[in-house]
């Protein structure tokens, strides 16, 4: 989702608006607080300015608008809230686009810490926004659904910035990660090790149930093992046999592993699903 905001620098428009306040011109004042209206069925965005702490239960104003209006001047910093509540639990992306002549922007998500006694004019308790916690740009965020997420954006102005009008857009899109991994990974992890301790000796079913275990594990997390294909010898390391030949006419297989053709794709393709018969026991 794009929102599109409007940046204006000018001097004269600042220093008259901070000098010259008139309640009495009511509907001439510009509107700061709004719902706005790229707001669609999975996302609803608002803002506000910073001065306004945003709860994570705030209800979005009634009053709409489609953009973001910030006045700064030059050598100045300002910031602008937006806030989105999500229909539905999950990550999103959080951007912002490049203003151009030499300005800068910096994002920070609003972090909540737990009061249980009300010490300002707001009186609440519970969690309570304030740390401002940075964020990377394209930075992947998780969402509650029906909680307010605040983001503020911090916009910096160089002295050599011409005066004039800029924009640029928000960006906050639904994010899921890929079924493909793509990012190459090692981690060092012995497999032995975490059998010994749950105490699995052998190479029967408990064997088989723990190791694939820690596989999908590895699967989930998207993590590669150093030994993807452990244990990939004829016998586990601690001596158990995974198929009995006697040299002379028996050749068994009871975990179906001959030839290490399924424990090679279950483990190398992510698929481990039920564990398949393997070959019968076979006469040499």
């Amino acid at each position: 989702m794009t929102l599109r905001r409007y940046f204006r620098i000018s001097f004269v428009f600042l220093l008259l608006s901070l000098a010259m306040p008139n309640p009495s011109i009511g509907d001439d004042l510009e509107l700061y607080t709004y719902t706005l209206t790229q707001s669609n069925s999975d996302y609803q965005f608002w803002t506000t300015p910073p001065t306004h702490r945003v709860f994570k239960d705030d209800s979005a104003p009634e009053e709409t608008g489609s953009d973001v209006k910030v006045h700064a001047a030059k050598n100045e910093f300002e910031p602008f809230q937006v806030i989105v509540q999500p229909i539905s639990t999950g990550n999103a992306v959080v951007d912002i686009g490049d203003f151009g002549a030499g300005i800068t922007t910096e994002i920070h998500q609003v972090k909540y810490v737990p009061v249980s006694q009300a010490t300002d004019n707001l009186g609440k308790t519970g969690p309570y926004p304030d740390p401002l916690w940075p964020l990377a740009k394209a930075s992947i965020v998780a969402l509650t659904a029906g909680e307010n997420t605040s983001f503020w954006f911090t916009v910096s102005v160089p002295s050599s910035t011409p005066s004039g009008e800029y924009s640029t857009s928000v960006n906050i899109a639904s994010f899921s990660i890929p079924d493909e991994l793509h990012i190459k990974s090692q981690m060092n992890f012995s497999h032995d090790t975490i059998l010994e301790k749950y105490s699995v000796s052998g190479t029967g079913n408990d064997y088989w149930m723990y190791v694939d275990a820690m596989k999908q594990y590895f699967i989930d997390h998207r993590l590669t093992p150093k030994s993807v294909l452990w244990s990939g010898g004829l016998t586990r390391t601690g001596g158990a046999s995974y198929i009995d030949y006697d040299c002379s006419s028996i050749l068994s297989d009871p975990h179906g592993i001959w030839g290490f053709e399924e424990p090679a794709s279950r483990y190398l393709d992510g698929t481990l699903g039920a564990r398949p018969k393997g070959h019968s026991p076979t006469s040499s």
